[in-house]
């Protein structure tokens, strides 16, 4: 901001030079004789190498093309200066925002849509950086300006400049109050309508095979084009108001440099004695004209960036609470024994009677492989989202052998665990990238992504595509089977060397064959690997050593899969639903 103020001011005593230096030609012009005979120009004239004032006059225009070329040169510098300052701030802050939402809670995340995130870093940031800090820079910029042509034309006559001042300022700041709210409004709306298009945009491209299923084409189509052409409407609006305030400017501008003659008229008694001060007062004001205009322009960029601002600050104020930064070393909690949940809670919404889980105790013994079932809504993404360290304002305890688990050690915990989901997220990128999950190309253990991918049954067909290893698999892996993806998925998480496997419905897109590979290849693991699975197709949990099942938030019943088939009625309902083989 220093840099920018003194380039302020240096540009603007330069654009107060110019001007000026052009006032004493121009009456050299009009009146050649009378001219040189005044104090300033008499001075110059006659300690100037001319002999004659058509010589002075081409020497004062060769001077005046100088400082010109000096100005325009100048510009250009502090322009650059300007537009990498802007620049480097908006990396800041872009950066800030990324930062604040990586490592943000995850129960903060979620409270917000995803589409609000996306065009708040994609849109408001860079919406905010040239309609507010690029704008404000300009207002700065024509207020030093202003201040030095107001303070010249004050030597000249002050009382006249004085009260057209006042009255300039009275009608730009009543143009400007009546317009900023109406402005702010556009904005904010034009704001809605973007996250409404992004919105749709998603829908659009990721939901396309349910649109075409669902003949839905046209129906979406609508919805676009009305949210598109009112999105639209409010640009041309947004354009036409910033375009408006140039007219006003110019009908200002005239009105107060005609009111300046009035004044100075009524002042001096005498046009003749006034007519060097009207001319440079009426000199000054229509050099001012463009200056008005352009700032209250920028005052209406400004104005239409405040509903920017506040989704910038909101999200990055509402996110980097309990901010979960990455140290550059994470020691793993201790795990040797058990992990253990003892009388745990949570609501989702503290207005809400109803608890996602209610005084749930549970314990998983190191090694062993568990299961998670129960109706849909009784609480079993909760309790995987527990332990992973994603809900925190839990109550009861939660701990890995006898260490409690709090906001201070969830990312040692972290690095116990791996996690694969229903619909695993993939990159569009190669086989190599998608198992090494974000580790640097020159640090990725080639043999031991060959040795995960083997134990998934894929590495076989990723040696057969065209580039191996390196093959790109598409957006979400679209270029695999929906097996292939959730196999890829878990070769990423035993990639890890994890210690905690949770799977959430990880073989629901395997056919018969690869959920009986996978359970298979999730035995030989189990002594080493504690696995917790939630599943709706229950013969991937048959083989389990306990199953949890959750009914409304509570552990109605938990052993082992027989047990709870002989114990529990609406297990067994689920278990003969399901056409599995039991051994009575």
């Amino acid at each position: 901001m220093p840099i920018l103020l003194l380039g302020g001011i240096i540009l603007g005593i330069l654009e107060l030079v110019t001007v000026t230096a052009l006032i004493p030609l121009m009456l050299l012009i009009l009146d050649p004789v009378n001219a040189v005979k005044g104090r300033v120009l008499g001075f110059l004239y006659r300690h100037s190498p001319a002999d004659t004032i058509n010589e002075f006059a081409i020497l004062l225009a060769l001077v005046i093309m100088m400082i010109l070329c000096c100005k325009i040169i100048l510009n250009i510098v502090f322009f650059k200066i300007e537009f990498y300052i802007i620049r480097k701030w908006q990396e800041k802050i872009t950066y800030q925002i990324s930062n604040v939402v990586l490592y943000a809670r995850y129960d903060r995340l979620q409270q917000y849509v995803s589409t609000k995130i996306m065009s708040t870093m994609a849109g408001d940031i860079s919406n905010v950086m040239q309609h507010y800090f690029s704008e404000l820079i300009v207002v700065l910029r024509m207020f030093i300006l202003s201040l030095l042509f107001t303070s010249f034309a004050m030597l000249v006559n002050f009382r006249a400049s004085m009260i057209v001042f006042a009255f300039g300022l009275i009608m730009v700041g009543l143009f400007t109050h009546f317009r900023r709210k109406y402005l702010q409004n556009l904005g904010k709306k034009l704001g809605l309508f973007k996250e409404k298009k992004l919105a749709l945009l998603q829908i659009m491209i990721l939901g396309i095979k349910e649109i075409k299923v669902s003949l839905k084409e046209n129906y979406f189509l609508r919805k676009y084009h009305h949210t598109a052409r009112k999105s639209a409407k409010l640009e041309l609006d947004l354009l036409f108001s910033y375009n408006l305030p140039s007219l006003f400017a110019e009908f200002i501008a005239l009105f107060v440099i005609l009111s300046t003659f009035v004044v100075l008229i009524i002042l001096s008694q005498n046009i003749q004695d006034a007519v060097i001060q009207i001319s440079i007062l009426m000199f000054l004001g229509m050099r001012f004209i463009p200056l008005m205009s352009r700032s209250v322009t920028s005052l209406a960029w400004i104005s239409s960036t405040h509903d920017s601002i506040n989704k910038v600050l909101t999200i990055y104020d509402d996110l980097s609470k309990d901010g979960e930064m990455l140290p550059d070393v994470i020691k793993p909690v201790q795990f040797d024994k058990q992990l253990k949940f003892d009388n745990i809670s949570y609501h989702y919404n503290k207005d809400k009677k109803n608890a996602a889980l209610d005084n749930v105790s549970l314990q998983i013994e190191k090694g062993q492989h568990i299961g998670i079932v129960g109706p849909s809504g009784s609480g079993k993404s909760t309790v995987i989202h527990i332990i992973m360290g994603f809900l925190q304002n839990y109550q009861g305890s939660y701990y890995i052998d006898e260490q409690k688990i709090t906001a201070d050690n969830v990312l040692a915990l972290r690095k116990l665990t791996s996690f694969v989901d229903q619909h695993p997220f993939l990159m569009n990128d190669s086989y190599l990238a998608n198992v090494a999950y974000g580790e640097e190309v020159d640090e990725i253990d080639e043999a031991r992504v060959c040795e995960q991918l083997q134990k998934v049954g894929l590495l076989e067909h990723v040696m057969k595509s065209k580039d191996g290893l390196n093959s790109i698999i598409g957006e979400n892996g679209r270029f695999l089977s929906g097996g292939q993806r959730q196999r890829l998925a878990i070769a990423r998480a035993f990639y890890r060397k994890s210690q905690i496997l949770i799977l959430d419905e990880a073989s629901s897109a395997l056919d018969m064959d690869s959920e009986a590979e996978l359970t298979a290849l999730l035995e030989t693991f189990k002594n080493d690997v504690t696995i917790i699975s939630i599943a709706h197709r229950l013969s991937t949990l048959k083989h389990c050593d306990k199953l949890f099942f959750l009914t409304s938030g509570e552990i109605a019943a938990q052993g082992t899969f027989q047990k709870l088939y002989k114990n529990h009625d609406i297990f067994k309902r689920y278990v003969k639903q399901s056409n599995i083989d039991i051994d009575e």
